[in-house]
């Protein structure tokens, strides 16, 4: 169906990203799992104090695509730099 069918995946893998680069794939939505992970520990210690949380909260969302994907915000979420985060 390539060429007849437009294709979009959700979150980023090695495979997701090459079809991207290939233009087997039209974008790939992405999430940011560091700001997921931020805003739940601060929406947790904002409940834990007794303050009023929001009941949804958006944490975000891209679409890459491969016109973008080389932007550095959009590499930082097809792949994200995780040892910064791990200290490696």
């Amino acid at each position: 169906m390539g060429g007849k069918v437009t294709f979009v995946g959700f979150d980023s893998s090695d495979f997701l990203v090459k079809a991207l680069e290939n233009h087997e794939l039209s974008g790939l939505v992405l999430q940011n799992p560091f700001q997921m992970g931020y805003l739940g520990v601060k929406t947790l210690m904002a409940h834990r104090r007794g303050e009023k949380v929001a009941r949804r909260i958006d944490t975000g969302s891209a679409v890459a695509t491969p016109e973008n994907m080389n932007e550095p915000a959009t590499e930082a979420l097809l792949e994200p730099d995780v040892k910064t985060w791990l200290k490696e």
